[in-house]
């Protein structure tokens, strides 16, 4: 092989071999062992029958099949100083030739000319219009024009900068290149149509076959090509007239902005190419376009223009979600990474920089290319970029659009509020006035006082309706609107808040007072602030239980006082009080039976012991008293199970139904009630996918299903040991599915973020079982992480510190199977730490102390494995303080024991055996 031949010599030459054969020799020849080399000339090869982009389609109203005439030019023809070598491409209305320029500098280049046939006035026109603009341009990263002329038969043609390249896309998959190394090549494109745009050009056609990277000096470098689309922005291009006719779209579907979908009589400017810049990143970020493709291509003319102008894509770290585990595997590897934490990467800024640059409204896109550019930096240089999530009152707006219904009665509803409000200040102060009168208007003063209070109440059933339907039912509904629904809690809670002040002796105004504080405490619950909630809670709590007191016969007091008492068992439960939840469920359960015997008429009483008995089972689950919560489970179904019967069109009554049945499934499981694990969570099983299929728009069906997946999946394995893996992994795989888009959907739901922690860590054990470790390490480490932000942000619920704990603790057996011994120690040593923690801070929560006495354990077998004998038997004397019955801490302590005892007895022989070896006395004897 030639040693000076670069990569331009070798293709030219490759191009010239029409034998595939002896084309293959020649590059064995001339790559030899350099295989990077080899498959990027073979890549250009494999597309130098198409224009790699320098052609645009057909312009709208031209039928190319219309002009088959033979093309007169052919290879060996010189057109001006140029010597035609070989077509490279046809596109809808031109010729490119690969072409040798003969002097006054010797160069290969691309020369493109009109097709016979198409040199229509349109046409003719649109082609001057790309010399034109091409001719303008003078950037390193855009395709140059070196002359342009006209044939002997008097079509127009121009010359080119020869670009041996491959699209953009195709380069960064074929090299594996990593997200920021897409990105610093991205950048240099933004800069490059920042070049055109300020010469006046647009390009109304980016995309990837319009993008091609080619090396120069070593580097890859990025080159736009194809202004055949191109449109002036402040000036003619041409003399002749270069008119967009009526109803014709200019560029590529795929990548085409609204604005130009639309035929706006604004038509396309700059910010139409950011549009396309955005679709172009979306690309090298996921490996697939915004917009359904399949949909796209199969679509009417006017379904397609709807479609781009109107549905909003997906973010890329969403998108990514929901790839096929096929897909997303090999999209990740082509990023070098795993989908987890190509996910994670995407996630965030470069989702605000991407969304940004395909908002359908222009006027919120980026300004400029550079703009673009100069942010995308930013990202990489752990600087603060521009591009943020719209405001809430934006996604609200543009929600309404789609929604108009439900938002007109959220409207009324926030209108009945205001005005409230108003009627109950304005019959206030006049009632304040009248008590100022004379005594003989004291009957005006009292009417006033009752209007006033009529309409105070009419103003906290607004708000009521406010929270319950729009925030607490709608809004938790709706996918990326938590900010949204926490403007309309906050307003809510100082509403409840100033209600709340209210002083009297009326037990209606007391009644209500109590109701408010339990909103504020639920409100304040789900906002994360569980200490004022707590106290809020318990106002509640007291006011109502004076009223039971003093008015025993009242029902609506006891089933208020019952369902506050569930609300705040579920808060004590979340910090880890088990002992007290239980009082505080029984203590509700007694009011709900007593309600239900009492008038059992009332249907409205009788779901409510069912709930009772399903919250004390709970809890017996989660203090692992399986022997009482099996009953009370069944207990709680003997209920729902008629209910269900009785009215099978409620929604809720099914949903709690499934959930006893979900309870009792894992309990049985725990008690080897093998038979009755596989009934009950098969049943809850079809409850919730029949509920998920009805109601697709309510989250919680689809996490419930996804539980009960999880679940499944911690069958007990006896009997089938070589199968359980593989079972389970399929299990674990559909709960991700369903978890992972619920927690992209809706960020600010912890317990969705929960699950979804919960099912990587099984699934990373489930994964170790089968010795497919490194897929193990990965799917822990990515639990790992999002447990470790679900403990920054909620530092006060103690079983995302267990969960963390226990991932840890996997993570460590596995770094220990694969011989990375000092990894595993630390990973088990992060696991203790936490651990130790909430055995001091829930000490009534056994798992934890069980769980702490395997790591200590775990950890001194490691230890002595690596003849750390003391560090061992610390950790091991750790374990028999926790359990002084412990086998594996007794016989580790047991095992070192003796092999001291053997150590010793052998350096005494050993040193018996030196002294008879060197004693002087002893040899001479």
């Amino acid at each position: 092989m030639n040693v000076t031949q670069n990569e331009e010599d070798i293709f030219i030459a490759a191009l010239e071999i029409e034998l595939l054969q002896e084309r293959a020799d020649y590059l064995d020849d001339a790559c030899g062992e350099n295989a990077q080399l080899r498959s990027r000339i073979e890549a250009l090869l494999n597309r130098h029958q198409e224009s790699a982009g320098m052609l645009d389609a057909p312009p709208p109203g031209i039928d190319a099949t219309e002009h088959l005439e033979v093309i007169s030019e052919k290879p060996g023809d010189v057109i001006g100083t140029y010597k035609l070598r070989e077509e490279i491409g046809v596109g809808g209305f031109g010729v490119v030739f690969l072409a040798e320029q003969e002097r006054p500098v010797k160069r290969k280049v691309a020369l493109k000319i009109i097709k016979p046939g198409m040199d229509t006035r349109q046409v003719i026109a649109r082609f001057e219009a790309e010399r034109q603009a091409l001719a303008m341009m003078d950037h390193p990263n855009i395709a140059r024009v070196y002359d342009a002329g006209s044939t002997a038969s008097g079509r127009p043609y121009f010359v080119m900068e020869l670009v041996h390249g491959v699209p953009i896309t195709e380069y960064c998959d074929q090299c594996n290149l990593t997200t920021r190394e897409r990105l610093e090549l991205f950048i240099s494109v933004c800069q490059a149509v920042q070049h055109a745009h300020q010469k006046g050009v647009i390009h109304r056609d980016i995309k990837p076959t319009n993008v091609l990277v080619a090396m120069q000096d070593g580097r890859p470098a990025p080159k736009i090509i194809d202004f055949g689309v191109a449109k002036a922005i402040n000036q003619r291009l041409t003399e002749h007239t270069l008119a967009t006719g009526y109803a014709q779209m200019i560029g590529t579907p795929l990548y085409m902005s609204p604005e130009q979908a639309e035929l706006s009589p604004l038509g396309a400017d700059t910010r139409s190419d950011i549009y396309s810049l955005g679709v172009l990143l979306y690309e090298l970020l996921t490996g697939t376009i915004p917009l359904d493709m399949d949909r796209l291509h199969a679509a009417s003319y006017d379904e397609l223009r709807r479609i781009i102008r109107e549905e909003e894509p997906p973010r890329p770290s969403a998108r990514l979600s929901t790839l096929a585990a096929k897909l997303a595997t090999t999209v990740a590897e082509r990023r070098r990474t795993d989908p987890d934490r190509l996910r994670q990467t995407v996630r965030g800024e470069l989702d605000w920089i991407v969304m940004k640059c395909l908002e359908k409204d222009r006027n919120r896109r980026y300004d400029t290319a550079s703009s673009l550019g100069r942010d995308i930096e930013r990202y990489l240089g752990d600087e603060p970029v521009q591009a943020c999530p719209p405001s809430a009152a934006y996604r609200l707006q543009k929600f309404a659009r789609r929604n108009r219904a439900v938002l007109v009665s959220a409207g009324l509803v926030a209108a009945a509020l205001v005005v409230g409000v108003a009627v109950s200040i304005s019959q206030a102060v006049r009632a304040t006035r009248a008590e100022s009168l004379a005594t003989a208007r004291l009957k005006d003063a009292t009417e006033a006082r009752a209007n006033a209070e009529a309409s105070s109440q009419k103003a906290r059933l607004a708000v009521d309706d406010m929270y319950t339907q729009v925030a607490e039912k709608w809004l938790a509904h709706q996918p990326q609107m938590e900010s949204i629904q926490r403007e309309f809690l906050e307003k809510a809670l100082q509403f409840y808040t100033e209600f709340a002040k209210e002083t009297s002796n009326d037990p209606s105004v007391r009644y209500e007072t109590a109701r408010a504080y339990r909103r504020i405490a639920e409100i304040q619950h789900r906002l994360g602030q569980p200490a004022p909630a707590e106290v809020a809670f318990k106002r509640a709590i007291d006011h109502m239980q004076s009223l039971v007191d003093e008015v025993p016969t009242k029902s609506a007091y006891r089933a208020e006082l019952a369902a506050t008492l569930h609300k705040l068992g579920v808060l004590l439960g979340d910090t880890g009080r088990y002992l007290d939840e239980e009082k505080i469920h029984r203590r509700a359960l007694t009011l709900e039976e007593q309600l239900a015997a009492a008038d059992s008429s009332n249907t409205g009483y009788r779901p409510a012991p069912g709930s009772g008995h399903w919250f004390v089972a709970e809890v017996f689950s989660s203090l692992h008293r399986r022997e009482e919560a099996i009953p009370a489970y069944h207990s709680a179904l003997a209920i729902q199970h008629p209910l269900v019967a009785d009215f099978p069109s409620v929604a809720e009554y099914r949903e709690h139904l499934a959930e006893s049945l979900f309870g009792l499934g894992n309990a049985a499981r725990l008690m080897g009630a093998t038979k009755e694990y596989e009934h009950a969570l098969g049943e809850a099983a079809d409850l919730f996918e029949q509920l998920a299929a009805e109601f697709p728009s309510i989250p919680q069906y689809r996490n419930q299903l996804a539980n009960v997946y999880y679940w499944r999946m911690k069958g007990p394995p006896r009997g089938r040991p070589e199968t359980y893996p593989k079972e389970a992994e399929q299990y674990l795989r559909r709960a991700l599915a369903l978890q992972q888009k619920l927690a992209d959907d809706f960020p600010a739901v912890a317990d969705y973020r929960y699950d979804l922690l919960r099912s990587y860590k099984t699934l990373g054990w489930v994964l170790s079982r089968a010795s497919r470790r490194e897929e193990a390490e990965t799917a822990l480490r990515q639990a790992a992480a999002i447990a470790d932000r679900l403990v920054a942000d909620s530092p006060s619920v103690h079983y995302y510190q267990g969960t963390l704990a226990q991932t840890y603790s996997f993570l460590g057996q596995i770094l220990i199977e694969s011989g990375r011994l000092r990894e595993g120690e630390d990973a088990y040593r992060q696991s203790i730490s936490l651990l130790e923690s909430l055995v001091a801070d829930f000490p009534e929560v056994r798992k934890y102390w069980s769980n702490l006495s395997d790591n200590y354990c775990r950890l001194g077998s490691l230890l002595r494995t690596a003849g750390r004998s003391d560090e061992a038997a610390a950790f091991y004397r750790k374990a028999l303080q926790l359990d002084p019955r412990d086998s594996i801490a007794l016989r580790g302590i047991a095992e070192l024991q003796s092999s001291t005892q053997s150590e010793a007895v052998e350096q005494k022989i050993i040193g018996a055996g030196n002294a008879t070896s060197t004693s002087p006395s002893t040899t001479d004897n």
